[in-house]
């Protein structure tokens, strides 16, 4: 041991004592290995959590997938159905919060819609914030349902007589002095049914009123009826006896000179066109 202090000791004590430093350092070695190996397993364990145990991250969380969802206010019917991206049909009842079933995935589009609108009473539901990208669980929805009136009306046409008489429903009668647009007085409820009818013929000049797009259901405020109106023709003609050749000069309407008619030897003739039955009637001949 004193020639390991001084470093003396014999060249055959020295190689016995390199051997065993040499053992010394082996064993410290694999001490600071496994030391290590047990603090990194431990580090992953923590991080990886107790084993079994799932790693994927539930609806919401930073990666998603995110729900969809918002509010349903104003229904006082039944039967609301939204969809979201054209399916997922979600039945809500009342006014409530809601939430799709299918959860979006993160990046991914979705689109709310009225895929049914309530009924008892009929009601029209619109959407606010119902499309977009998720990045994140989706709460903002708005679905806004409402009891409504429409109106009914539409445009006139030819009325030049007096006395128009149009009905909706079978009443609500409305008068029609001029040609123009014209709506009835009482509006219906969203949904209901129209049916636009003519219940006095204009006279004076007599007309004769049609009526297009004159019924269906209003789901919206409907403008498009039109009533047309148009006067009768009739046909101008007589015998003429003794006369080889005769020329009618022409048939006056409100002072609008119609084509000239040179009659044959044919005892029966015709004005070229009819007209008007409010038109004066003035026929003469040249010989």
């Amino acid at each position: 041991m004193e020639c390991r202090i001084r470093g003396n000791c014999p060249q055959r004590l020295r190689r016995e004592i390199l051997k065993e430093q040499s053992i010394a350092m082996k064993s410290t070695f694999k001490s600071v290995v496994s030391v290590s190996l047990i603090l990194i397993s431990f580090v992953l364990s923590a991080c990886s959590g107790p084993v079994g145990s799932s790693s994927s991250p539930g609806p919401g969380s930073g990666s998603g997938p995110f729900t969809i969802g918002g509010t349903v206010t104003g229904q006082t019917g039944t039967g609301l159905i939204l969809q979201d991206n054209g399916g997922d049909n979600l039945t809500i009842t009342g006014n409530t919060t809601f939430t799709f079933k299918t959860a979006i995935a993160n990046g991914q589009p979705y689109n709310v819609a009225v895929f049914a609108s309530p009924t008892g009473p009929v009601q029209t539901c619109t959407v606010s914030n119902g499309a977009g990208t998720a990045h994140a669980n989706v709460t903002n929805v708005a679905i806004t349902c409402s009891t409504g009136t429409v109106s009914i009306g539409g445009q006139v046409v030819g009325l030049l007589g007096t006395g128009l008489t149009l009905q909706d429903n079978g009443g609500d009668n409305l008068t029609v002095p001029v040609a123009g647009p014209f709506t009835f007085k009482t509006a219906l409820p969203m949904g209901g049914a129209y049916v636009v009818t003519v219940s006095t013929q204009p006279t004076s000049p007599t007309q004769t009123c049609t009526v297009t797009n004159g019924s269906g259901t209003a789901s919206a405020n409907v403008g498009n009826i039109q009533i047309t109106c148009s006067t009768g023709t009739i046909s101008i003609g007589g015998t003429l006896t003794g006369l080889a050749k005769a020329t009618p000069t022409s048939s006056t309407c409100k002072s609008s000179a119609r084509p000239l008619l040179t009659l044959s030897a044919a005892p029966l003739w015709a004005l070229r066109e009819p007209i008007a039955a409010w038109c004066c009637r003035t026929i003469s001949a040249t010989i």
